[in-house]
């Protein structure tokens, strides 16, 4: 694994939030032409993006499911 790899992998294994090639290229100021090559060389890179939004998304559903459900809560109001 060449430096820059070895960059994107540490960054999107230790930052759940990096779930898409632009967000990493501004977190690390590369080019969009390093990250691809370097994910399309390192197929553990690519597999980690895809956890990262699996672990964003159960999070978001479980906060969802955690929201208590109340009667008239999307209503318009009184009327």
């Amino acid at each position: 694994m060449d430096k820059t790899a070895k960059r994107i992998y540490d960054a999107v294994f230790k930052n759940v939030h990096l779930t898409k090639s632009s967000e990493v290229c501004e977190h690390l100021g590369i080019t969009g032409k390093e990250f691809f090559y370097a994910q399309n060389c390192n197929a553990i890179i690519r597999d980690i993006m895809k956890r990262n939004k699996l672990r964003l998304g159960a999070e978001f559903n479980s906060i969802l499911a955690s929201m208590p459900l109340t009667s008239g809560s999307f209503d318009n109001g009184p009327r």
